[in-house]
């Protein structure tokens, strides 16, 4: 015959219990987010039990007695299970429902009949707990019954960010120097041109690259005394003179 089709027909004879028989619980908490949970009750033979879990999405679901493995039913968050000769069954699943993420702080949220332990990861670090834990041991915590939060970091994911953070923190720091140097060089060189020459800066700051002749005509400069302007600004590195028919002046960047 047909296994469910047996576990049906035991489920309609035998009786049924609520689940409330004593039990251990037990989170293994991954660090991709899923739970490992398992529920180790304490039941009578011959029985069937119904069980809350945590969680709607369960994988890798696996009920085993101290005898045999046992058929199960599953509908909603509740296990149904038929004990068989058994005296006590494990309950074992993965489920990602009681785990939530936000920037690098993980929450494992737990709502159990019965006190409970959590196991974390290596590298995971617990920084808030709803209520009192009953006992801590190394990455081991257990908790009372009830609505418990416990909210964790892993220290790898802080190092990451540290590690990103820093390279942006030195680029800053570079362009804050780069700026800084760029605008003491601009001063100097403005701190050492003659008024002349400053004026002429001005100019081409203003309208861009201008003939020779512009520059002399606006701002009242001899021919002669231009010429000696401009080779003297050009040997400075301020300006650069493409030479033509007509000179044309090009202001440098400073």
């Amino acid at each position: 015959m047909n296994p469910k089709i047996l576990f049906f027909l035991i489920f309609l004879i035998l009786p049924v219990l609520s689940g409330e028989e004593s039990q251990e619980i037990n989170i293994t908490v991954y660090r991709d987010g899923y739970c490992h949970v398992s529920q180790i009750l304490n039941v009578e033979e011959n029985t069937i039990v119904t069980v809350p879990v945590f969680g709607e999405n369960l994988e890798n679901i696996l009920i085993t007695g101290d005898r045999n493995i046992l058929y199960y039913d599953i509908s909603g968050k509740e296990i149904t299970v038929d004990t068989e000769e058994n005296t006590e069954i494990n309950i074992e699943y993965d489920t990602p429902d009681l785990t939530s993420k936000e920037g690098i702080l993980w929450t494992l949220s737990v709502n159990s009949p019965s006190e409970f332990t959590v196991i974390f990861p290596e590298g995971a670090t617990v920084v808030d707990l709803s209520s009192v834990p009953l006992e801590i041991s190394g990455n081991m915590i257990k908790m009372p019954e009830g609505y418990q939060k416990l909210s964790y970091f892993f220290t790898s994911e802080t190092k990451k960010q540290i590690n990103f953070i820093f390279p942006l923190i030195a680029l800053f720091l570079a362009l804050l120097f780069l700026g800084t140097y760029i605008l003491w060089n601009k001063k100097r060189k403005f701190s050492d041109l003659a008024e002349e020459e400053k004026r002429v800066i001005e100019f081409l700051e203003r309208n861009g690259d201008s003939l020779s002749s512009e520059i002399r005509k606006n701002l009242g400069i001899p021919k002669t005394t231009a010429w000696r302007l401009f080779r003297r600004m050009e040997e400075k590195g301020v300006i650069e003179i493409k030479k033509g028919k007509e000179n044309y002046i090009k202001l440098k960047k400073l």
